[in-house]
């Protein structure tokens, strides 16, 4: 796997030769590159169209997050410039817990759709229930292609030096760790790891404003590279015919309001002495990111609709000295729930007991007074628990001419 890994490194350099000294972005041309600041999509001359079916998941980098408009991150530059079908099921704020949790609820009114490549994007906000979210990708989707990406954010992965000037930090921002090379080596992933430099002002136009986020010229980066990598490579699909009968497994039942500011019954039957409404972003408007928050004890009623007693998680925001520690209690079972996270306003997943069948409260209890009140965004009943241990599959190969040529 770890000269796939090459080979892959190579096609992008054979694609994108500037960007090959070191895997970095060599000045000279950096500097050509940005004086007009614009990346070209990729002309229909310069790739086949086919009709693959892509799944993206990721958080608010793929959801489009700080750009002017959702259909100029790179999932939907995928779907207009390269004829893909692709689905983006990205949530803002959100690490793999989320998903792996909730990956069947989150495909409602698409369970039936075979996806040819599942791109991952999660490596700016942890890798929290990754290893469960390929798994369960691994059983739905045993013929599809993943390819995992590795992003870096400019604010994290950056320091000012005494003299005033920008410098890479001394963490490696720039890879995956090592376990998480193993995993991906393990089950024959591909990995894609976003262009650098020597120099962090040779790259910060591919960087939105808040420098974390990409820009339009970033997702345009990321779209130019998949358009050439999948156009120029065929897919060997090996179809698992004992697969057939388990899709989903135990599968899950999931609410999630985050985007849609709506309580729909899928899970949740009603709430008490909670608001639901729109958190605020740092100008104090409202940034459409919706919450039910308590700021004194309230309780939800959710319905188990299976015939199993599963586990219930709450997703929640986290961040730094700004949420109260609460206690959530379910049947005889509470659990403290500390929302104190060092890096990134995010939502995080923790589990508070079990679910029996048909309907179970919640009671939630803040502890002490903080800046903002305890947030749910929602609820997950996992059944794939019970599923949790079968083996990891290994996903099948991308094959190409291209690749076939370089392996010569």
């Amino acid at each position: 796997m770890k000269e796939r890994f090459k080979i892959l490194l190579i096609v992008v350099c054979i694609i994108y030769p500037q960007f090959c000294k070191g895997n970095a972005l060599r000045k000279s041309d950096a500097n050509n590159q940005n004086k007009d600041r614009k990346l070209q999509p990729i002309s229909d001359e310069e790739h086949t169209k086919t009709n693959l079916k892509i799944l993206t998941l990721g958080g608010s980098v793929t959801w489009g997050a700080a750009l002017a408009s959702r259909e100029q991150a790179y999932p939907y530059l995928l779907s207009h410039e390269g004829n893909y079908i692709v689905h983006n099921l990205a949530v803002r704020a959100s690490d793999p817990h989320y998903p792996s949790l909730c990956l069947q609820s989150i495909l409602r009114g698409r369970e039936s759709i075979e996806f040819d490549v599942i791109i991952l994007e999660f490596s700016l906000n942890g890798y929290n229930g990754l290893t469960t979210l390929i798994k369960r990708l691994q059983y739905r989707y045993p013929n599809a292609a993943l390819i995992y990406m590795h992003l870096y954010s400019l604010n994290i992965s950056t320091r000012k030096h005494l003299d005033g000037s920008i410098v890479w930090s001394d963490e490696p921002f720039f890879h995956p760790g090592p376990a998480i090379q193993h995993l991906l080596d393990e089950i024959n992933a591909y990995t894609y790891i976003f262009p650098q430099s020597d120099d962090p002002k040779d790259v910060e136009f591919y960087f939105a404003q808040d420098r974390h986020h990409l820009s339009e010229h970033g997702h345009q980066r990321i779209a130019n590279d998949f358009i050439k990598l999948l156009s120029e490579t065929s897919f060997e699909r090996k179809h698992d015919d004992n697969l057939d009968n388990f899709k989903w497994g135990d599968g899950d039942q999931c609410e999630h309001w985050l985007h849609t500011g709506k309580i729909e019954g899928f899970v949740v039957e009603n709430y008490s002495q909670g608001t639901l409404k729109s958190m605020k972003d740092d100008d104090g408007n409202d940034n459409y990111k919706f919450t039910i928050e308590f700021e004194k004890s309230g309780s939800i009623t959710i319905e188990n609709r299976s015939s199993n007693t599963v586990p219930v998680y709450i997703l929640y925001m986290s961040a730094q000295n700004r949420y109260p520690i609460t206690n959530i209690a379910i049947g005889d079972k509470v659990t403290s729930v500390d929302p104190h996270r060092v890096h990134n306003h995010v939502a995080e997943a923790t589990p508070v007991g079990w679910a029996n069948p048909g309907a179970n409260v919640l009671h939630i209890e803040p502890t002490n007074e903080t800046l903002e009140p305890f947030r749910i965004l929602g609820i997950a009943l996992f059944g794939f628990s019970y599923n949790i241990d079968l083996p990891f599959l290994r996903f099948h190969n991308i094959v190409g001419n291209l690749i076939d040529t370089i392996i010569l």
